[in-house]
């Protein structure tokens, strides 16, 4: 009997060696290659695009996941990233790299044969102004999709909803328009976003938002979102208020650039997880609020170029983590002595950099500003 239980034994063994060195025709595991069907569906994508300087001249051959811009699953052979970007870098003084190796064409809806893709990059290419296809709202694994500075345009498409494993979205535009062609985005009815349940990064610099509805009540339904990006949208007004502000997870919110005509929204003042704000290049007018002592998170704060008054409120004191206080060109008339009350406090301690060039400060250099332990950067021209 003991015989017969160490061969059961050693059979038992063998079976599990050979499993885990075997693999799964079940899950589609390969040791090698690629899913056929997958590569024709690249294939496919590839008749459709211009490409200049032959970019994906590896796409030859059986096996597509050792192709350029491709990388498949480890454990199951499927394509699950294509990363296509300009591998060049713009510049503001003409660069033919980038210009050479820029892809356009169109963009075939074979690709929709990756049917476990999680991350695609199709940025800083020249699609010649199309729409962003509705197709794109399909992939339903994707997590990472980025068509920043792309030459797409048009009404971003509400089929975008569909993507709810998406956790990071860029739909910027940072190219010159001289080099590429591009045909702006705009927002229209905005209330599609608030079903990317799973994202946590948004970027849509130079997105119209101008005739856009319900973006900030879309925005403010996201669950997990980290980062927004709004910066240079054309936005022109906030509400003053929200009925109940669910930012829990924000760290970061950029609202620069927007000509944004009012004075600063109270709803800013109940996201406490807020680490980087940056308000500048608009036109918000009054005094800085004293709420803003509320935001005990914040390392970041940029407040240049308003039509801001008064002074620095008491309450910044408060702001034991702020490392970063650009409040340049906006019209604090003080004397820098009076500020002794706020920079002696816990802000003295994590302060790194402060401009407050081109206000009406005036004064001699009070000692607080020799108690700033980390300070690295001051400027204050023009006082």
């Amino acid at each position: 009997m003991a015989t017969y239980n160490v061969y059961v034994l050693f059979f038992l063994l063998v079976f599990v060696c050979i499993q885990l060195i075997t693999p799964s025709t079940c899950d589609g595991a390969l040791t090698s290659g690629c899913i056929p069907a997958e590569r024709r569906a690249l294939l496919e994508f590839k008749r459709g695009l211009k490409d200049p300087t032959n970019r994906l001249s590896s796409w030859v051959g059986e096996d597509c996941c050792q192709w350029e811009g491709v990388t498949c699953s480890n454990h199951t052979g499927h394509v699950v990233k294509l990363d296509l970007q300009n591998p060049h870098p713009f510049s503001d003084f003409g660069d033919d790299p980038y210009n050479n190796w820029t892809l356009g064409g169109e963009l075939r809806p074979s690709l929709l044969g990756l049917k476990h893709l999680k991350y695609l990059d199709l940025s800083m290419n020249n699609f010649g102004g199309i729409n962003i296809p509705e197709f794109m709202g399909s992939f339903h694994q994707l997590q990472y999709l980025n068509l920043s500075s792309a030459g797409l345009g048009g009404v971003l498409p509400h089929q975008l909803a569909n993507l709810s494993n998406l956790q990071y979205l860029d739909l910027s535009n940072d190219v010159s328009d001289i080099l590429v062609h591009v045909n702006e985005f705009s927002i229209g009815d905005a209330l599609w976003i608030s079903h990317l349940s799973s994202l946590k990064h948004l970027i849509l610099g130079n997105v119209n938002f101008q005739n856009g509805a319900h973006w900030l009540e879309a925005l403010n339904m996201l669950p997990s979102i980290v980062e927004i990006y709004l910066s240079s949208c054309e936005i022109g007004s906030v509400p003053f208020s929200l009925p109940h502000v669910n930012f829990t997870s924000l760290s970061v919110l950029d609202l620069s650039y927007n000509s944004i005509n009012s004075t600063i929204p109270s709803w800013l003042f109940n996201i406490s997880s807020l680490e980087h704000l940056d308000l500048s290049e608009n036109f918000f007018q009054g005094n800085i609020p004293p709420a803003f002592g509320n935001l005990t998170s914040l390392k970041g704060l940029t407040l240049a170029n308003n039509p801001l008054q008064g002074g620095i409120p008491t309450s910044f004191r408060n702001l034991c983590k702020l490392q970063n206080l650009i409040s340049s060109s906006i019209n604090i008339s003080k004397d820098l002595l009076e500020f002794d009350e706020i920079f002696s406090g816990c802000i003295k301690m994590s302060l790194e950099s402060l401009n407050l060039s081109g206000t009406n400060i005036s004064g001699q250099l009070p000692e607080w500003l020799f108690q700033l332990r980390k300070l690295k950067s001051l400027q204050l021209k023009g006082i």
